[in-house]
């Protein structure tokens, strides 16, 4: 269960103010708002990228509020995708294993499985990102 009480954050103008939501094990939420209401704010409070100034954020029971965000074992996914383009699709998608320090075994098996999936196959080449256009870019 992921539960954000009472988080505060202010950036400039904008202010977020006592956020309050519980996230129960294996449910589904979204967060829907207009441009600059914060939803991405939100997000990056609880994946660790931005720290809020007051409030506290519990997963399963622990505070994770002082985690760094490789600590976290939490993912965010923005709508414009961030890939390395200097690597390759097989490359930009061993990454997260390989700073996690995963077997290069492993890597190579994760990778395979998920370039073998459907609507994957097509990017088996060892095509740069930058090559690749937007939608194929999305599924990467």
């Amino acid at each position: 269960m992921l539960k954000l009480d009472k988080i505060s954050k202010k950036a400039g103008v904008f202010t977020l103010s006592d956020i309050d939501f519980e996230i129960g094990n294996g449910d589904y939420y979204f967060l829907i708002g207009q441009s600059g209401s914060g939803k991405t704010m939100i997000l990056e409070i609880i994946a660790g990228i931005i720290k809020p100034d007051s409030g506290n954020l519990i997963l399963n029971g622990n505070s994770i509020i002082g985690l760094p965000p490789q600590k976290r074992n939490i993912g965010i996914v923005y709508q414009k995708p961030s890939l390395f383009p200097h690597m390759t699709v097989r490359e930009n998608i061993a990454y997260p294993l390989k700073i996690r320090k995963y077997s290069k075994n492993h890597i190579g098996e994760k990778s395979t499985f998920w370039l073998m999936k459907p609507g994957f196959r097509i990017f088996c080449t060892a095509e740069l990102i930058i090559f690749l256009a937007g939608r194929c870019k999305e599924s990467v």
